[in-house]
């Protein structure tokens, strides 16, 4: 029953929505074989859905306008698409978003209750385009009725609004509403024929059955450039309209005729504006406003068009008809009055001759200034002799020039009453025009004006008509709101009054604004400055070239060391809203990092356009700067500011052709980025939490540069709108032309004036050229022509053209010479028959003569243009297929039309101009100012449409195995090309690495870093020089290298996990900058007992006031969105032991839960306590991606002790936890608990501030660089001096350089790719990936606050602290001779240090203090400002060596502090003295020497420090010194001061003062000095250490504590390593197995090596491959007259999920697990057939894709299937679940599931062998599931309807099924059962009884609607799992 009472519906919605059963009416087509018909209640109520480009996301269910945490809008229109809609519907799209897609409706509405199109929100209409008018239409209403389209802006297509109507299925289509909306730019930027015009509101009728169009109205429109406004087309006759209504719209400056009022009755023309349609093509027949033919009525039912304007209506210059109203063909019952028609090209009004017109009227308008351009017909009405009817022209008056009359004729049978011809007053005001529209915030502002001189405009804002009283228009009109009604009237003494336009909406809502505030034109042509022309931000360029631009001048950067470097301190300024704009050409790739939201991902592998520049200014700075990085694969937008690199905006879909102009545009708004490119936007990315302000730093910076050109850079200072992109991107699209033409040089002929562009079109497979261009020879030149010439080369031996002449205008017989020719030449230029240098050849003229096709030969060489003599054949030369072709025979070389050989041998110009390469070309030369046109199939066998045919990848593939630590296997297949491919380009992270032959599908990448992420990707190339752009790619991780000495593990107790009863010892690794914990323990609870997953604890108790973790999740399997309990743990506990949530004695304290959600990490935090146990606390989920580092810990918040992740706090307070349970003796832990069975892995870097490994970064930091012959990390910095390539010398000369790393150790080089040593500098090659700097940088031009400091003698030095020097530093290890360091080395101070040596030898606990400046604090240490590999600053160092070498326990306390001298130093030595500690070490004097010398005299230094002692000796006279001198300071700055004085006052006080020494470091580094540039040991660039720097002080330190430094452990070298992917167990054999395998031997093989074997396999990084059960090694023996194949059965492991499973076979040469299937029995075993010899295991296949989140409602089977390894995505990444199956595809997918095999061919004469499918055809054919659409026609590229599916699932299942049964034919219960094929109708029964398919809503079955992949995918698995159960 379906209640239609209002009260009774909403307490139905109240009730479901109390059970939960109703948020709103499910949209139905989303899954249509998924949702269920029976909920017929809710179906009445209509539901509203929402869209947001900016906020939306396609997983929301569209029902909310914003994210409320349970429902909010849609992201796309491809998502609005795939819904059906029902009665009373809205789909409401975000106000101010843009979308560039096609959006589909589709469902039905009703007069009273329609489904609706319409905005939400305030700001710009929503705004719908296409790409520049090639795409179809914007909006297409399939076959539906009921719809209203209101408030939108629609451009930049080809048809704006289409409904498509199949009068084969219903007669009437009714009730639609477009209204208040803006069309503009509609038009077909490549037709050439009446028929490929552009077209606003189009409504389109399919062959068979005419239905009929009613109530149509069509309302406050405006259409601006648009070919045609409002047009119905048919396959023939126009369909009937019915009451259709066009009122109170704008048509201006459109093309053609603007309105087709078209066979119907009661259509009406209301009340418009038709202004100005001079149409931008010539389409050669007639352009008028309105066009009118075959209207129909009766008495009482009248087309009306009263009340309108037509204004200037004209065509393209030519004697053709341009008139404000066309009554084209016979009508009835047209009521022509009131109207107002002036300045038309030729007549006001035109009757063609010849028509009849019954009860007409024609009375009351107005005539002014027609025939503008057609003075030898001077007449306003054409009206001829020849019409006749019935009816009366009255009340016309015509103001007119003298000899311009009102009619033409007055035929008989109308009546002529009181019309003034010419009348006697002068004539009408024009009614006003919307000239300008401003729009603002709240308010829009009109501007008027009136054609009429001196007309004034009165107005009103109620809705009322103007009149001579009105408000007197003085200036434009402010009004605010949508609702408002503007009328505007033009008043003029002596003229009557204009009509009134009324403006009902706004044109649209525009950001247009002032222009840039930062302009930088580019246009300088040389110097080395870019000027800022508005802002005055002028740049400094370095190494750049000035060259041609997209608009006047460019620069060139090569990617190495060339910028543009602008002081952009004014930038800071603009904030949040603002757009970058530009020009570029990029040639190399970049890589594509994924988007995050933090992180510091833009560091690696970025070309930047615009640098991002940093805008921090410490830890927690909320300001950033934006940067774009660009490559020819895709974009990057990134974000800088301290510790915070993140690529906020990753876009992988767009390529940039490095040959073309690309317009770029980064539109900030709120903070968030939109990128647009070319005027097309592309995609929104994250919203920062930080303050984002504009960057400008051209061409790149250290972080990464440019490789490629830029032009015309600009800032705004505000968020521009579309329509101003589009309009500054407009140069990116005029040079465009369809990718059906790319294989084509077009040509643009001359005429009057102005170019004609060959017109260019597809016709069936041909590709049409046209034009109207005539080929003329003046004064020795020849004129241009309309024509092409094919860009690649042909073999002229070979020229064959397949062709069809569509027109020519003109006939020989009549001496009119046009034509249409055909050349084969020596260039790829167009023939000139004067200048035969230029091209020649031959060339094949062909006319007209008396209908037939007259064909003349040319031969064009040194000796001019020679004739053949023509030949006229007996076939029509129009519309006929024809084939040109050069044959031999016989030595003689022949053309040949069809079997008809033309006259002339052309042997010699096959033999010598022709020989080798040769060019074809198409001319269409027009004489009588006609059309010509020809279509062409295919040229030299090969299609003559299309792209030029680059190699594709067909289901291609990249997959990576074998990877070790330092190397990886790459295969890949499915590159396809028809000339065949003979090569491969191996790309590394963006960077070409390698190139091999076309044969080969494997490669060895070698030289990789140990636990380093990496990008690969291939590309194929052809015979032809053609390239693959978007070839496989594969992202992988190195392993890290297995430790040989566990001893970096030291400080850790691993535990030991279990999963299903098996022990799984934790394993520890040595990341490059953290310890890596691995496990796939689950931690459960069974019997009272827990028992624990994998885990660690620090053996070293924690401060928890101090707790502090930093860590990152490497591995972390399951997600709670799909309620897979798997985790990470981070927990702070009271004992040592691994936390039970059983037994709170075993240990309390805090746990801290890691879990997935979706991607983002969600934080479970609990406490664990003996009073209340295990009890969860608030937890969070992070907008941060999982896998990246995040950091936790405790901090003290007003007096509460609160938990903080990534600086963001948590509800809930551990106070108690802290102050009593734990202390300062806690317990750090990490649990990885993996219920899935996949190693989850964590990261641990720093452990309350400490690294979280110890002895090897230590022993290799310590190892000191005055011993051995190994240098380990020294640093170097690149640097690039006067255009040269960067370089740097090294301390010592190396013998071998063992390794060029980064200096944050996370990236190795490559010599002779990123470096080579060469002439005493290590020195960067082109095309390097290491950072490097220019002098530029280095030295600005003038000092900025934190920025610089001043340079002695003028200018500035660059000053950065953080992470910026340390982040373009690289470290160097390597080889050298012994005894090659002459600077200070240290000795043990045995005599001044007596008992501070003593107890250390004794092993006794020393209490350590340091007291000193900034350098006392470890700066820069890369600890100390939080970078990889974070080195500990130089005092923890040295305690950690001491513990080492003496075993003691060191107590360290540091009480330095940044930025102090000596006078603090006393003041604090007061408080650090009742420390009371062994020994002190005090370190100043940096500070200190640039001080005045009042107070830091070199004397009063020593002072000072002799001070500080004496208090320390107060309280333990038995205190040592150690007296450390500072490091220098950059000597270019005058913070190189009195520094170098103070190391003698430190020796002197030493020799003095018992129990001191003095550690000179000043010396060390005076001796480094020598050898190295102060840049390449600076932390900050003017005073500040690096760590290479740091390890002096420490190694110095040390050597002055350590008795004998020659026992000092020396870390191991550089070498070989070792490989870890050696299996040092034999491998089982791989043999074939022969006829007659007979006997077998199976044995169990190891669950740890098959493991092993998982990780080293090749696939892809979206395939989670893991052991899911039994796995054995089966040796088959074989014997003579024996079957082959054995059954094998294998055990499941219980947690395994059966729907991935399967049997696989491990292939050892190519490193890769083959699938062998398997089923699944009643006892969880799992069979499959062998037939060889081998390893098998049981494997779960998990395949993901970006486009399949987890909850889709196909998921499910979309991994069933492919688990089965029955269906594969459309690309590594992405599956396209919404996109329609093809007959081909969905006969594949059932071949592959069923596994069938083929014969022979199939058939069909359109499924060729060489086609992918062709064999699954073939195979279901023979199978009977498939019979064709005729017997020998398939139609495989055809969209599957749901009937055929739904036979083709029955004849599968009847096939399978055991055994074979007739089947009942079932009862249809669908309401449009009518509409199903009698054929299908019995399997589409059987297929909804068994569930296969389902309805898609109300009842319906919509046999006719496409099926989407992922509803084949659901089909076909419900298919199988029927069979297998009936089997």
């Amino acid at each position: 029953m379906i209640y239609h009472h209002r009260k009774i519906a909403i307490m139905l919605c109240m009730l479901l929505m109390a059970q939960g059963l109703l948020s709103g009416r499910l949209p139905e087509a989303n899954a249509s074989e998924e949702v269920s018909s029976t909920a017929e209640v809710v179906s009445v109520i209509a539901a509203t859905y929402y869209v947001s480009q900016s906020t939306g996301e396609d997983s929301y269910d569209g029902l909310a306008p914003e994210w409320d945490g349970t429902h909010g809008p849609w992201k796309t229109l491809e998502k609005v698409s795939d819904q059906t809609y029902s009665e009373g519907d809205t789909i409401r799209l975000k106000s101010g978003d843009a979308w560039n897609e096609q959006v589909t409706l589709r469902g039905s509405g009703t007069a009273e209750a329609p489904i609706t199109l319409t905005s939400y929100g305030a700001g710009n209409r929503p705004y719908l385009y296409r790409d520049n008018g090639i795409d179809d239409e914007v909006i297409r209403i399939d076959n539906g009725d009921g719809y209203v389209v209101q408030g939108l802006e629609i451009a930049n297509a080809r048809r704006g609004i289409r409904i498509i109507a199949d009068g084969n299925t219903k007669p009437r289509f009714e009730h639609y509403r477009i209204q208040d909306n803006y069309f503009h730019n509609i038009q077909n930027l490549y037709g050439s024929s009446p028929g490929d015009e552009g077209t606003a509101i189009d409504l389109v009728t399919v062959p068979g059955d005419k239905p009929v169009f009613a109530d149509i109205q069509i309302r406050n429109n405006i259409f601006r450039q648009t070919e045609i406004g409002y047009i119905m087309w048919s396959d023939g006759s126009a369909p009937r309209q019915e009451d259709v209504l066009i009122e109170g719209s704008t048509f201006m400056e459109n093309g053609r005729n603007q309105v087709f009022q078209w066979s119907g009755q009661n259509v009406d023309v209301i009340n418009n504006l038709f202004y100005y349609n001079y149409p931008t093509k010539y389409f050669g027949v007639g352009l008028t406003s309105v066009l009118t033919e075959s209207l129909s009525g009766e008495e009482g039912v009248y087309n009306e068009v009263d009340g309108n304007e037509f204004g200037w209506a004209g065509t393209y210059p030519g004697d053709h008809d341009g008139t404000g109203y066309d009554f084209e063909k016979s009508g009835d019952y047209i009521h022509f009055t009131n109207n107002f028609i002036h300045d038309s090209y030729r007549y006001g009004v035109m009757f063609m001759g010849g028509q009849v017109f019954h009860d007409l009227v024609f009375d009351n308008n107005i005539f002014q200034g027609n025939t503008l351009g057609t003075k030898d017909s001077p007449f306003n009405v054409w009206l001829r002799g020849d019409n006749s009817g019935s009816g009366q022209f009255s009340g016309n008056q015509f103001y007119s020039d003298d000899g311009v009359t009102g009619f033409y004729q007055k035929p008989a049978g109308f009546t002529y009453a009181n019309n003034t011809d010419p009348a006697a007053e002068p004539g009408f005001a024009a009614m006003p025009m919307v000239t300008q529209v401003v729009t603002g915030p709240a308010e829009r502002t009109y501007t008027f004006a009136s054609a009429t001189w001196g007309a004034e405009l009165r107005y009103t804002l109620d809705g009322s008509v103007p009149v001579a009283d009105s408000p007197l228009y003085t200036g434009p009109i402010a009004v605010s709101g949508q609702s408002t009604v503007v009328n505007v009237k033009a008043f003029m003494t002596g003229l009557h009054p204009s009509k009134t336009n009324s403006i009902m909406v706004d044109l649209r809502e525009s950001a247009e604004g002032d222009g840039p505030a930062h302009w930088w034109k580019l246009d300088e042509t040389t110097g080395d400055l870019a000027e800022d022309s508005v802002g005055g931000a002028d740049g400094s360029l370095t190494n750049g070239v000035w060259t041609a631009g997209a608009v006047d001048g460019a620069l060139e950067f090569n990617g190495i060391g060339s910028a543009v470097d602008v002081n952009d301190a004014s930038l800071v300024d603009i904030a949040s809203n603002f757009t970058m704009s530009f020009w570029v050409k990029p040639r190399s790739e970049i890589t594509l990092q994924p988007e995050a939201g933090n992180g510091i991902t833009g560091d690696s592998g970025q070309r930047y356009a615009i640098a991002p520049a940093y805008r921090g200014g410490g830890a927690n700075s909320t300001d950033a700067g934006a940067g774009v990085s660009i490559g020819t694969n895709g974009i990057s937008v990134v974000e800088h500011s301290d510790m915070y690199l993140p690529a906020v905006l990753v876009d992988d879909g767009v390529t940039f052709d490095p040959e073309k102009w690309t317009h770029v545009a980064v539109v900030y708004k709120k903070n968030q980025p939109w990128l647009y490119i070319n005027g097309v936007f592309r995609k929104a990315g994250y919203t920062s939490a930080k303050t984002v302000h504009p960057s400008a730093d051209i061409g790149g910076s250290g972080l990464g540069r440019f490789d490629g050109l830029v032009d015309d850079v600009r800032i705004y200072d505000r968020p521009l709108g579309i329509q101003e992109l589009q309009q500054m991107s407009v140069q990116a699209h005029e040079t465009e032309i369809p990718a059906f033409a790319a294989q084509w040089d077009l040509l643009n002929a001359p005429g009057s004036g102005t170019e004609h562009p060959t017109g260019v079109a597809m016709d069936d497979n041909a590709i049409v050229f046209s034009g109207d261009g005539y080929y003329t020879i003046t004064e020795g030149e020849v004129a241009g022509i309309n024509g092409a010439v094919l860009k690649r080369p042909i073999d002229a031996a070979g020229f064959n053209v397949d062709f069809t002449v569509q027109q020519i205008s003109g006939d020989l017989a009549a001496e009119d010479d046009s034509w249409v020719s055909f050349s084969v030449l020596d260039s790829p230029q167009f023939f000139n028959v004067v200048k035969p240098e230029q091209a020649q050849g031959i060339v094949v003229l062909m006319r007209q003569w008396n209908g037939k096709l007259n064909v003349e030969p040319y031969k064009l060489t040194d000796a001019g243009f020679q004739s053949q003599g023509a030949t006229t054949l007996d076939t029509s030369a129009l519309n006929h297929a024809y084939e040109l072709s050069l044959e031999e025979s016989g030595g003689i070389w022949t053309l040949m039309i069809d079997d008809t050989a033309l006259n002339g041998d052309y042997g010699d110009l096959i033999g010598t101009v022709l020989a080798g390469q040769a060019y074809a070309a198409v001319g269409l030369s027009d004489k009588n100012g006609g059309w010509n046109r020809v279509a062409i199939r295919a040229v030299n066998g090969e299609q003559a449409y299309g792209l030029l045919q680059a190699p594709t990848w067909q289901d291609g593939f990249l997959n990576v195995g074998n990877v070790g630590a330092d190397q990886a296997t790459l295969s890949w297949g499915g590159a396809t090309d028809s000339s065949g491919i003979t090569g491969y380009r191996i790309y590394r992270d963006g960077v070409e690495i390698a190139q091999v032959d076309g044969s080969s599908s494997s490669y060895i990448a070698t030289g990789l870093a140990p636990a380093t992420s990496y990008t690969f990707k291939v590309e194929a190339g052809n015979g032809k020089g053609q390239w693959s752009g978007r070839g496989p790619g594969a992202h992988v991780t190195t392993d890290y290298e297995v430790p040989d000495d566990m001893s970096f593990a030291d400080d850790w107790q691993l535990y030991t996990g279990q999963q299903g009863g098996q022990a799984l010892p934790t394993e520890a690794r040595l990341g490059s900058n953290g310890i890596v914990f691995m496990g796939s323990g689950y931690y459960t609870v069974a019997g009272g007992e827990v028992v624990p997953a994998n885990g660690a604890v620090f053996k070293q108790p924690v401060d928890a006031d101090q707790w502090f973790v930093r860590f990152t999740p490497e591995q972390l399997s399951g997600s709670l969105s799909a309620n897979e309990d798997s985790w990470l743990a981070i927990s702070l506990m009271s004992t040592v032991n691994y936390f039970d949530v059983l037994d709170s004695s075993k240990g309390q304290g805090i746990v801290v839960l890691l879990r997935d959600t979706g991607g983002k990490l969600t934080v479970q935090p609990h406490k664990l306590t003996a009073a209340s146990g295990f009890a969860a606390m608030p937890e969070i989920t992070l907008d941060a991606q999982t896998l990246q580092q995040h950091e936790l810990r405790l901090v003290n918040d007003g007096g509460l002790w609160r938990l903080s992740v990534d600086n963001v706090l948590l509800d809930g307070d551990y106070s108690d936890m802290v102050n009593d349970t734990l202390g300062s003796n806690a317990y750090v832990q990490i649990g990885l608990s993996d219920k899935l069975n996949k190693q989850n892995r964590i990261r641990i870097h720093t452990v309350n501030g400490y690294a979280a490994y110890l002895p090897d970064q230590t022993e290799r930091a310590m190892s000191p660089f005055w011993q051995g012959d190994t240098m380990y990390d020294e640093s170097l910095l690149m640097v690039s001096a006067d255009g040269a390539m960067p370089e740097a010398s090294l301390l010592f000369e190396p013998t071998d350089i063992l390794s060029v790393r980064s200096a944050r150790l996370d990236k190795t080089f490559v010599e002779g790719e990123d470096w080579e040593y060469s002439e005493g500098k290590l020195r960067l090659l082109p095309g390097s990936s290491i950072p490097y700097m220019t002098e530029a940088e280095l030295y600005p031009v003038q000092p900025a606050p934190n920025e610089s400091v001043d340079k002695r003698g003028g200018g500035a030095v660059l000053l950065k602290e953080g992470s910026f020097f340390h982040d373009r530093q690289i470290v160097v290890t390597y080889k050298h001779a012994e005894g090659e360091w002459e600077g200070p080395t240290p000795s043990p101070a045995t005599e001044a240090l007596p008992r501070t040596l003593a107890k250390l030898d004794a092993g006794q606990p020393l209490k350590l203090l340091v007291l000193g400046d900034s350098i006392g604090t470890g700066a820069n240490a890369s600890g100390i400002i939080n970078a990889p590999p974070y080195l500990a600053d130089w005092a923890t160092l040295l305690q950690r060596t001491l513990e080492s070498r003496y075993g003691a326990d060191i107590t360290l306390i540091n009480y330095s502090q940044p930025g102090t001298t000596t006078l603090w130093g006393i003041e604090e030595a007061e408080i650090a003295a009742a420390e009371q500690p062994d020994t002190v070490i005090l370190e100043f004097g940096g500070n200190d020497g640039v001080g005045s010398d009042e107070l830091y005299s070199p004397p009063l230094f020593r002072a000072n420090m002799e001070t500080m002692m004496s208090l320390f000796r107060e309280e333990n006279p038995n205190v040592e010194f150690i007296l450390v001198g500072p490091s220098l300071a950059n000597p270019e700055t005058y913070f190189d001061g009195k520094q170098r004085l103070y190391p003698a006052e430190l020796e002197q006080l030493a020799e003095e003062q018992e129990g001191a020494a003095a550690v000179d470091m000043i010396a060390v580094h005076e001796e480094l000095l020598r050898h190295k540039a102060f840049r390449d040991m600076t932390g900050n660039n003017v005073n500040h250490p690096n760590d290479f720097l740091v390890r002096w002080y420490a190694q110095m330190l040390a050597g002055t504590l350590i008795s004998s430094s020659d026992d000092a452990n020396e870390p191991g070298g550089e070498g070989t390593p070792t490989n870890p992917n050696q299996n040092p167990n034999p491998q089982p054999g791989d043999s074939s197995a022969t006829e007659g395998a007979a006997t077998s031997a199976v044995q169990e093989a190891s669950r740890e090596q098959i493991a092993q074997w998982v990780r080293e396999a090749s696939h892809s990084s979206y395939v989670k491959l893991t052991p899911a059960g039994q796995a054995v090694d089966v040796q088959i023996a074989l014997s003579e007259g024996l079957p082959v194949g054995m059954e094998l059965t294998l055990s499941v492991d219980s947690f395994a999920n059966p729907d991935w499973i399967g049997i696989y076979r491990w292939d050892q040469e190519q490193s890769e697990w083959i699938y062998v299937g398997g089923t699944l029995d009643a006892s969880g075993r799992l069979s499959a057939t062998i037939d060889r010899s081998g390893v098998y295991a049981v494997l779960a296949y998990e395949r993901l894709f970006s486009d399949v989140p987890s909850g889709h409602w196909a998921e499910g089977a979309i991994k069933r299937l492919a688990a089965a390894h029955i269906v594969e995505g459309i690309s590594e990444a992405r599956f396209e679940p919404n996109r329609q199956v093809t007959r081909g595809e969905f006969a594949a997918l059932l071949a592959r599931a069923l596994q069938l095999t083929a014969d022979g061919a199939s058939p069909f004469i359109d499924v060729p062998e060489e086609e992918w499918y062709a064999q699954a055809v073939a195979a279901s054919f023979e199978a009977g599931i498939v019979r064709g659409i005729s017997p020998d026609s398939f139609g495989p590229d055809s969209p599957i309807s749901r009937e055929e599916m739904a036979v083709m699932l029955m004849r599968a299942y009847d096939r399978n099924r055991k055994p074979i049964i007739a089947q009942d034919s079932g009862t249809l219960s669908y309401s449009d059962k009518e509409d199903v094929s009698v054929w299908a109708r019995a399997d589409i029964a059987r297929a909804t009884e068994k569930g296969f398919m389902q309805g898609v809503g109300q009842s319906r079955f919509a046999p006719e609607l496409g099926a989407s992949r992922a509803q084949a995918v659901v089909a076909l698995s419900r298919l199988l799992s029927s069979i297998r159960s009936s089997q």
